[in-house]
């Protein structure tokens, strides 16, 4: 992982030993038991997903944007989503 963090991924670590990075992304955990009727997916940044736009209303209420201070746009979510995707980082 040589380089400089994406300013997208300012916490992306990149002066780990390669034995310290995952190989591969996480698995997506599947539910089951009492949250069965529940899935989890990993949010798509396609502009033909309304997902951005959903996390971007979400992350712009005001409890959320005082705990979190990320009340970005739709496409400033997408571009955080394609960095992660594009790493080990995390799954967004």
């Amino acid at each position: 992982m040589p380089g400089a963090p994406s300013p997208v991924l300012s916490r992306l670590r990149t002066d780990l030993p390669a034995t310290s990075v995952l190989p591969s992304q996480p698995p997506v955990p599947v539910l089951t038991g009492g949250f069965a009727d529940f899935g989890l997916r990993v949010a798509s940044p396609s502009p033909d997903s309304a997902d951005a736009a959903l996390v971007a209303e979400w992350m712009s209420r005001p409890h959320l944007v005082e705990t979190w201070e990320q009340p970005w746009g739709p496409e400033r979510w997408a571009e955080d989503w394609r960095a992660k995707l594009a790493t080990t980082y995390s799954v967004p």
